[in-house]
Formats: C-alpha cells, sequence, structure tokens
C-alpha cells in the first residue's frame, strides 16, 4: 500500500456521490432484486493513502466505497496525473478496490485521482459529479485551482458529462495530451484541483471516442482565454465554456429506396435543406443502358428533414444510379457529397394521394390569434404543385368577402401563407382549402387567423453592456426557437415589442464576423469564441406592460 507520513481529510470527500468499478480477475457482486428503486449513487467511505496526504510512498491506492460498484466502468472513470506509464492492475474485495501501480512513484510529486461521472453502482447509478482526491511523494502538495461551468448557446442551460482537459503551456504551445482531466457535474459546473501553478490551455469536449482529442464531429467549449492561470485563488469568478460545433463535414446519402414506381427516398445522413427546387438538378439513370429518368418534383417533409423525396418517371425493377443536386446543403452551409448512389427500382403502382396535413398554429382559441413575429402556415403530403395550388386556396373575411392569399415555400410542402391585405388584428381571416377526395367529390378545409390586438400585447426591454456596434439581442420561446433579434441603442438599451402573455429566453452577443450569428470559436488553431451572456432563467411578460430585464447583460471583454 501507499503509504502516507503525514495525513490530513479533505473536504467533502468522505460521503462524496460516486460510482466506481472496475473488471479485474474477481467476479462482479450480484445485487439482490425487488425493494424500491434505488437512486443513490455509492459514497467513497476511505482511501489509502488519504485525500492530500503527503510524503507518501508506495505502489498502492486503495478505495472502498459505502456499497457495491460495477466494476466495468472504472476504465472510463479514472485518471491519474501524472499519468503512470504502464498498466494499471485492479484486485477487488466485496466493497474494496485496490490499483496497482505499474512503476514507482515520482519524487516530490502531487499525484491527482479524479473519478468521473462514468462510474455507476450496480444498479446503473451514476456520479452526479466527479470526485478528485490528491497526495503527494514530498512536504507540500500543488495547490493551482481552475473553476468553471459549461452551458449551451441557445438559452445557457447547463451541460453535464463534458470531458474537461488541462493542457500545459510550454513556450506558448499547449501540451499534445491533457496534463489533467475531470467532467463537467449535473450543474454544468467543474473542478480542476491540486494543479500545478502555471498556465494551462482547458476545454471541454465531448469525447465519444476517448482519446483526448477534439474531432471534427465532437461538441466541444473552447476556452474564454487562451492561456488560463492556475492559482491558489479560489474566490476567482467563476467562467463560463459555452458549448459549439464546429461542422465541417458534407452531409452525403445514405441510403436510396424506391417507395414505388415513381417515387424515391433519399435519406441523408443529417438534416439538409433544398438550396433550390430544381427537379432537374437530380440525376437518376439506369445503371446498365445509363437512360436517364426524368425527375419531376422535389421536397421534404416538415416533420422529417433528413428525407428527400422525388417523384419520377416510371420506374423497371431494375439498377438505378442517383447523384444529388449539388445545391442540398446541411444546416452549417456544408454542401452535400456528389456521390453516386445504386439502387434498385420496384414496379410497385404510386397510391399515394395529395393530403392537407396541418394549420400552424393549429386548430384552437388560443392557437388562432398570431402575435406580430408569427406566420400561418399549413403543410401537404407532397406539393401540390402551382396551379393546383391555386385552385386549393382561398380566404375570405368574417362578412364573406373575398381576401386575396398567397402560399410560398422552401420545401415543397410546407406553405407560409400571405394575406393580402396584410393580416391584421380585428379583422380575422377564414382559410379555405378545397381538397380532392376518391370520391371526386371536395373535402372543405377551414381555418380561421387573427392577430393579436395592442391591449394583449406587451414589451421586454433591457440595457447590454459594453455597448458595441455588433451587438445582436435575441429572443427566444420556453422551446428555444428563435423569435426575433435587435439590436441595442447607443447607450445600449434594447426593447422587443409586441410580446403576447408569456415567458421568453434572452441572450445578447458579439457578432465579431457579421455573419449573423454567434461563432463559438475553435481549438486548434485557437480562435477565441465571440462573447456572449445568456440570462439564465426566463423572462415573464404581461400585457399592456413593458417589462424591464433586472440584470444588466454584461458581455465579457475581449
Amino acid at each position: 500500500m501507499l503509504r502516507p507520513v503525514a495525513n490530513r481529510w479533505g473536504a467533502g470527500l468522505v460521503g462524496a456521490a460516486l460510482t466506481l468499478a472496475w473488471l479485474a480477475g474477481c467476479a462482479e457482486p450480484r445485487v439482490p432484486s425487488g425493494g424500491p428503486r434505488d437512486t443513490t449513487p455509492p459514497g467513497l467511505l476511505s482511501s489509502d493513502p488519504p485525500n492530500e496526504a503527503v510524503n507518501v510512498s508506495g505502489e498502492t491506492i486503495r478505495l472502498e466505497f459505502s456499497e457495491y460498484v460495477n466494476q466495468a466502468s472504472l476504465q472510463r472513470a479514472l485518471s491519474i496525473t501524472p499519468a503512470p506509464q504502464g498498466r494499471l492492475r485492479f484486485r477487488w474485495r466485496r466493497r474494496r478496490v485496490d490499483i496497482r501501480l505499474p512503476a514507482a512513484l515520482q519524487d516530490s510529486t502531487t499525484y491527482v485521482l479524479v473519478l468521473g461521472t462514468d462510474l455507476r453502482d450496480m444498479q446503473g447509478v451514476a456520479l452526479k459529479r466527479p470526485v478528485t482526491l490528491a497526495f503527494s511523494t514530498g512536504d507540500v502538495i500543488d495547490q493551482g485551482w481552475i473553476r468553471g461551468r459549461v452551458i449551451e448557446p441557445t438559452v445557457g442551460a447547463a451541460v453535464p458529462g463534458m470531458d474537461i482537459f488541462a493542457y500545459a503551456i510550454q513556450d506558448a504551445t499547449p501540451a499534445t495530451l491533457p496534463t489533467y482531466r475531470t467532467q463537467s457535474g449535473e450543474d454544468g459546473s467543474f473542478e480542476l484541483a491540486y494543479l500545478r501553478e502555471a498556465p494551462y490551455f482547458v476545454v471541454a469536449l465531448q469525447d465519444r471516442d476517448r482519446d483526448r482529442q477534439p474531432d471534427p464531429s465532437e461538441a466541444f467549449a473552447a476556452p474564454p482565454e487562451e492561456v488560463i492561470m492556475a492559482t491558489p485563488d479560489t474566490m476567482r469568478p467563476v467562467q463560463r465554456w459555452v458549448v459549439a460545433r464546429l461542422d465541417t463535414i458534407a452531409p452525403q446519402v445514405s441510403r436510396v429506396r424506391s417507395l414505388s414506381s415513381r417515387r424515391l427516398q433519399v435519406r441523408m445522413s443529417e438534416a439538409v435543406a433544398l438550396g433550390r427546387r430544381d427537379p432537374a438538378a437530380w440525376q437518376v439513370e439506369d445503371s446498365l443502358s445509363g437512360e436517364p429518368v426524368t425527375v419531376r418534383s422535389v421536397y421534404l417533409l416538415d416533420r422529417d428533414v433528413r428525407t428527400v423525396l422525388l417523384r419520377t418517371d416510371s420506374l423497371r425493377a431494375t439498377t438505378y444510379r442517383l447523384v444529388p443536386d449539388p445545391s442540398v446543403t446541411d444546416s452549417s452551409g456544408n454542401p452535400v457529397r456528389l456521390d453516386t448512389v445504386s439502387f434498385r427500382g420496384v414496379a410497385r403502382p404510386d397510391t399515394s394521394a395529395l393530403r392537407l396535413t396541418g394549420f400552424h398554429p393549429p386548430d384552437s382559441a388560443a392557437a388562432m390569434n398570431l402575435a406580430p413575429y408569427e406566420v400561418p402556415r399549413i403543410t401537404f403530403s407532397e406539393p401540390p404543385g402551382d396551379a393546383v395550388l391555386e385552385d386549393l386556396l382561398s380566404a375570405r373575411d368574417s362578412v364573406g368577402t373575398p381576401h386575396g392569399v398567397r402560399a410560398v415555400t422552401t420545401d415543397g410542402t410546407s406553405y407560409t401563407l400571405i394575406f393580402e391585405p396584410p393580416l391584421e388584428a380585428g379583422v380575422p381571416r377564414t382559410m379555405v382549402v378545397r381538397m380532392p377526395s376518391p370520391s371526386e367529390s371536395t373535402q372543405l378545409w377551414e381555418h380561421q387567423f387573427d392577430r393579436l390586438g395592442n391591449s394583449e400585447l406587451g414589451s421586454l426591454s433591457g440595457i447590454v453592456q459594453p455597448v458595441h456596434p455588433h451587438t445582436i439581442i435575441e429572443l427566444r420561446s420556453t422551446e428555444r426557437r428563435l423569435l426575433m433579434s435587435t439590436t441595442p441603442d447607443s447607450v445600449g438599451t434594447f426593447t422587443f415589442d409586441g410580446l403576447p402573455l408569456g415567458e421568453f429566453h434572452i441572450r445578447a452577443f458579439i457578432d465579431v464576423n457579421a455573419n449573423g450569428g454567434w461563432d463559438g470559436g475553435r481549438l486548434l488553431p485557437f480562435v477565441q469564441p465571440e462573447p456572449i451572456v445568456l440570462l439564465r432563467g426566463l423572462e415573464q411578460v404581461r400585457p399592456r406592460w413593458d417589462t424591464v430585464v433586472s440584470d444588466t447583460l454584461r458581455l465579457p471583454t475581449f
């Protein structure tokens, strides 16, 4: 065992919520079934050497827990700094584990052992936040600290379970591999403790492949500053790491399926948008003869933006090739890969029919009254075509007078309705859709839209500091949907007018690169995230009131 000459326990060690285990030679114990469901992670009862022990020697660390733990989770959860050069060996005895180190400890060195949130008990209850232990082979223990909180970028919600890596900086360059590691807890907070007092490059990473390196598909949070000093000062303000995703991977066609002799389902690797709805931009041809197949229409469905649907001329039960339209992009603007994908046609007749799938907002007394920022929509099961659409749609006011209405779409099935004259409060319009039915009769669908009046609307205002010419303030719904954005005046004041009764999220950021959205920076090469502030919680708006945000939105300085 590792034996300390002088011991002292760290605050909060005993009883810390924790799940620990590893598979190593001993059979894993089974937990009796029955009884109430276990929701409490095990606690760490003791460690040898104790936390913050000094003058430690030996080659074994012993941990004992309050209950049996899942041994198979230890490899994922345990990290030791400095990392031992060689294989750790684990020996379990009931609720106790001995961790055998591969070599003797370094002289006058602080060792930090972190048990991450991958640790679980025998019921699968995970550790809510990491537990950190430290001991030294010398007379003193390093006392550098770095604290932070990881949040998502739309409403500032906590992001638990992110790996936090601290890379030591030498000659102004971060080390290749992280020197220290921990994880964010349930509230998004993290604490790197017992660090050598030095500068570090600290990142948050969704390290799915556990290679401790950022990969293009992994979410990350760049540090608010490139260089962060680890110091004994535990009173420093907690900084925030805001999660971003640098999407550089092009979408691609995953699969093509022939639904019928005249309809194809093109499944994409991720959600996409149609840059144009030009059927001629899609290439479909017979694999043997090279004879092209005419594509008649292309569309997306509102409920599934990973699937593109094509209407074609008649297909046969043979093999075809498809190349997608190069204007198809993902949400980051990456164009689709122009791979050739083979599929098998079918001679099955197409029995699909044009259907009205819904009005938006839906038909309810509350939803008919639209806020100024809301637009009425209708959705269909497939594109009706411009000529057919004109015959399907009509609008009238409350006394039956006809009004003009246009329908505009970008995906072929979801249409925004534009009334002429524009929809205004107190002048409701009844939208009429006349759909043909198999019996050659007409099905009549009606839905009334109206605008909320001034007496039903309020406003939300506040102040953002410091004032910057590229500051953008955004208002989001409780579902995190962007409703509107604005810019502050010369003294930092902003106002959102025309808001219905309800709750809203607010965030502000400096649009440094003037692209209209917030950018989370880069890790390598380092690019600082655009300054952002997110109000925690929701702001309540009442009709006929100007609700003033109680806190000033204070943007981080460069």
